[in-house]
């Protein structure tokens, strides 16, 4: 059976869109541009209702925290921002070593994060240092997912695929 695909929505920017995702109730998409553009669309009225400069560069990942009222970005700029989209507050704004490539949930306030140095960190958005940081790759961390068991799953540059279990 073949299958096709046609266009359902388009959402416009004005430079390159670099990376998105989608909300946990489907009804918003988040996209990041290359410029350090932040924006969330509704998906229903596919309308733009949030759009804000929060990186000086690139975004390199985003995630939409539990209730949907939040977007967790980072940037070429070495940042986590977790910006409240709903009432255009900038809620943190973390600093770090490397570049992040990647995040995903951990659990309801921390994020596990991919680097370009190859590190897998364990982040307390509330706290502005990583509770736990390994050395996983020689390479940049490329992609990282939660599985429905709890377990991390990383890739990176150093042609491997890891399962982590989280001990706590």
């Amino acid at each position: 059976m073949n299958s096709e695909m046609v266009v359902e929505a388009e959402f416009d920017h004005d430079t390159a869109v670099v990376c998105v995702c989608l909300s946990n109730d489907s009804s918003f998409i988040s996209s990041a541009t290359k410029n350090g553009q932040l924006y969330v669309w509704e998906v229903t009225s596919q309308c733009e209702v949030f759009s804000k400069n929060v990186h000086t560069g690139k975004i390199t990942a985003l995630l939409f925290n539990e209730d949907n009222k939040s977007v967790i970005s980072c940037g070429a700029d070495k940042l986590v921002v977790v910006t409240n989209w709903q009432s255009d507050c900038q809620l943190r704004r973390i600093f770090t070593e490397h570049i992040i490539n990647c995040l995903t949930w951990d659990l309801e306030d921390s994020i596990v994060v991919g680097d370009t140095d190859g590190q897998i960190q364990v982040w307390h958005l509330n706290l502005n240092v990583p509770q736990y940081s390994h050395k996983a790759y020689q390479g940049s961390i490329t992609c990282i997912v939660k599985a429905s068991n709890g377990s991390i799953i990383t890739c990176g540059k150093s042609n491997k695929v890891t399962v982590w279990k989280t001990i706590r």
